[in-house]
């Protein structure tokens, strides 16, 4: 009788944690910027999850990347960066969790991308730094 109730107050403690989990807001962190390009600016738009983060010039930096903060439940968003000048739109779909960051960045077309100038989408738990 002990164990089945301490079986049920431990599965009871498990979804009051996930429902919290899952209800809870946290900042993400969204970096855009221009890795590794021999152009000044490029026009960039930039949306997530029908809220628009960016819709400018992104001026070519490599030690300074624009920084976004959203405010975004655990789940999955999408994400949609283009550029009219560069005729490319990239769209993607991220899982986000707590205490994550996203790094967009534009990759100019090199034999590694065969060719092609894009954008690079990628979200890591890990914190996010410069070399």
């Amino acid at each position: 009788m002990k164990k089945k109730t301490g079986f049920l107050i431990l599965i009871v403690f498990i979804i009051i944690l996930s429902l919290y989990y899952v209800t809870k807001k946290k900042d993400v962190t969204v970096y855009l910027g221009i890795a590794n390009s021999s152009v000044d600016s490029i026009p960039v738009y930039l949306s997530f999850d029908t809220l628009v983060l960016f819709n400018d010039c992104l001026h070519n930096n490599p030690w300074k990347y624009e920084i976004f903060k959203v405010s975004l439940r655990p789940g999955v968003y999408p994400l949609v960066v283009s550029s009219s000048y560069l005729q490319t739109n990239k769209k993607a779909n991220l899982f986000v969790l707590l205490n994550q960051h996203i790094v967009i960045e534009f990759y100019e077309n090199s034999e590694r991308l065969k060719g092609k100038s894009s954008f690079h989408v990628r979200n890591r738990l890990t914190s996010f730094y410069l070399e």
